[in-house]
């Protein structure tokens, strides 16, 4: 076994190691896609919703004799059987990968007659997202995702709801026999009754609101892509978007009031409105709290954004940030332009 440290890789796990890896599999660590489709239209929108977390699963080697690792039976297995039972999570150092916050989901321990210095492990380690650390964008949570996908729904439902009933069909001769039977029906009831009742009246469908809603343009799908462009323009006061949120929402709240949302069969279509009601909202508060930061202000001489970042924070490096903000085809800013920029 002299050479068998050459197939394996060396693994550490909160201080405990190196122990030899001999195989190991990796999954997830790739975007989560929400996709949506549109009514009447040719293929589906997709929209990225977090990065999902990296599983390793393998086998560890715990057996003495391999060169290159020392007491790994039985010192370094109990110390990481120990540390598995810890309801703390720690970091593994991988190959390729580096150091992976997260914690040991499985650690099965296989013995064998055919090994009596040791034996081998079967493990998963699942990532988790560390407290405190900073996170890239990507892994964001989307509500506007949501609110789109639900929003396809929406669409869908209103466009067959606010169709016209179809006529009735009679299959014996295509005519209206099965209509003229039953109002015929009811005119000699009416004649027998004494005081006659007044006719029958059924809710009619599709309901005015219905209508109204469907004659509204945008689609819900381009509303919630609307608000999306308007938040991320970054440009809006506090007031703005609080305005602009309650009116997507409103229009949530016509379809969410008609008669047919009272109906059973559309469960579904009114929990998809009201959910992406919500998601509208929190986007809505989302960026309220981050407008509430954004200020503006001008300078006396054409400047750069890095020279901008520095008069303001004392550090050039957040000239990204003024760009972002500020977006501009020349190299600096001209005089008295208005600069929006974070409070802190």
């Amino acid at each position: 076994m002299a050479n068998e440290e050459r197939h394996r890789r060396p693994v550490t796990f909160d201080g405990i190691g190196p122990f030899p890896m001999s195989a190991w599999d990796e999954s997830g660590f790739v975007m989560e896609w929400t996709s949506y489709k549109f009514p009447h239209r040719r293929y589906q929108a997709s929209e990225g919703l977090a990065v999902t977390p990296l599983v390793v699963k393998g086998q560890i080697y715990f057996l003495n004799g391999i060169e290159g690792y020392e007491d790994l039976w039985p010192i370094t297995f109990m110390q990481m059987r120990r540390r598995c039972q810890l309801a703390r999570q720690g970091r593994l150092l991988l190959p390729l990968v580096g150091e992976v916050f997260g914690h040991f989901a499985q650690f099965d321990p296989q013995y064998s007659v055919d090994m009596l210095n040791g034996c081998v492990v079967n493990f998963m380690f699942v990532q988790d997202m560390e407290e405190g650390a900073q996170q890239l964008d990507i892994v964001e949570k989307n509500p506007l995702a949501g609110a789109k996908a639900n929003a396809a729904i929406v669409d869908g439902a209103v466009a067959k709801l606010g169709a016209p009933p179809p006529n009735r069909y009679d299959a014996i001769d295509g005519g209206g026999l099965a209509v003229d039977i039953y109002m015929r029906v009811l005119q000699v009831d009416a004649i027998l009754a004494s005081p006659p009742p007044s006719p029958p009246s059924l809710p009619a469908f599709p309901s005015k609101g219905m209508l109204g809603v469907l004659r509204k343009t945008p689609p819900f799908v381009e509303l919630v892509q609307s608000f999306q462009d308007f938040l991320d323009s970054e440009q809006a006061t506090f007031d703005e978007i609080r305005a602009e949120t309650d009116r997507v929402k409103a229009r949530y709240d016509e379809l969410i009031e008609t008669p047919e949302m009272l109906l059973v069969e559309n469960a579904e279509v009114r929990f998809a409105a009201i959910e992406s009601k919500a998601q509208i909202e929190q986007a809505g508060e989302a960026a309220q709290a981050k407008s509430a930061r954004l200020i503006s202000a001008s300078f006396s001489k054409a400047m750069s954004a890095p020279e901008i970042a520095h008069a303001l924070y004392d550090d050039p490096s957040r000239g990204d940030e003024i760009a972002r903000y500020n977006p501009t085809m020349r190299e600096e800013y001209e005089a008295d332009r208005i600069i929006y920029f974070l409070d802190r």
